[in-house]
């Protein structure tokens, strides 16, 4: 399998932001269906313990919870569904996903069991791979948790979603200096994604993107990969929509293409 003529490699891609409202589960499950129409194989994974909604998002329910395989019930091969007919993929694609039903139980979790659940999302990768997974995606809870910070420690990439304000901004920075300062090792694989960007004309559109790029840039210290504007209709009724499946050309899914690809350099 190849990208831009060079060999794929397997890559854990985490999507994260620092609060919630930013789109992030969107950009994750788009991402996902568009990797797997590109012809690779991909897991998608709701590692938003504390309010997972990718089992609503694409309307499925599985035999076994992500949860059943952090706490060591079940392998992970036994939490994966494959949706790869309901959406038409090239490649595989499957999902684990989180319950609802213990959300609970998922924000009284200890940093004890925070470090075993370290350990399952380290075995849970590794079985993935030899599964034949290309590319894993997880899709966590926004903020500082333990759990993001593990899936972040078991990745090789990582996507912070942000909105063009001030307090997404600096809530972000301060994200970097606690969680990235720490993961030193993902220093160069951090990457920006603006969304919902609403530019004050159409006129200036281009120069308020480069400008808005250069100053978030600047001010979290990241770069960004691309500016995602406002569509009011991911807002309305389709908001439940994947996109990347029953608008392949939206501009919204175009630029997640860029995204994509830009992810995996």
């Amino acid at each position: 399998m190849t990208i831009c003529g060079a060999k794929m490699t397997k890559k854990v891609i985490v999507i994260h932001s620092y609060k919630g409202g930013t789109g992030k589960t969107a950009v994750a499950a788009n991402l996902a269906v568009i990797y797997a129409r590109q012809g690779y194989n991909v897991c998608l994974i709701d590692y938003d313990l504390r309010a997972p909604n990718l089992n609503v998002l694409f309307n499925v329910t599985p035999s076994k919870w992500f949860n059943d395989f952090l706490e060591g019930h079940c392998d992970i091969k036994a939490t994966l569904v494959d949706v790869n007919s309901a959406y038409a993929t090239k490649g595989r694609l499957a999902l684990s996903l989180s319950d609802p039903a213990k959300t609970e139980e998922m924000i009284r979790m200890n940093e004890k069991l925070e470090m075993k659940a370290l350990k399952r999302i380290l075995k849970g990768k590794a079985d993935l791979s030899s599964m034949g997974f290309d590319i894993i995606i997880l899709d966590t809870a926004p903020g500082l948790h333990y759990s993001s910070a593990n899936a972040m420690i078991a990745s090789e990439g990582v996507a912070v979603i942000l909105r063009p304000n001030r307090s997404d901004m600096v809530g972000t920075k301060e994200l970097v200096r606690i969680v990235f300062g720490r993961l030193e090792h993902l220093r160069e694989n951090i990457k920006i994604i603006v969304n919902n960007f609403v530019p004050k004309s159409e006129t200036t559109y281009e120069e308020e993107r480069k400008q808005l790029i250069e100053h978030i840039s600047d001010f979290v210290g990241l770069p960004v990969i691309d500016v995602i504007r406002h569509y009011c209709e991911l807002l309305r009724g389709t908001e439940e929509a994947i996109y990347a499946s029953v608008f392949p050309e939206h501009p919204f899914v175009l630029a997640l293409k860029y995204v994509a690809d830009q992810l995996l350099r």
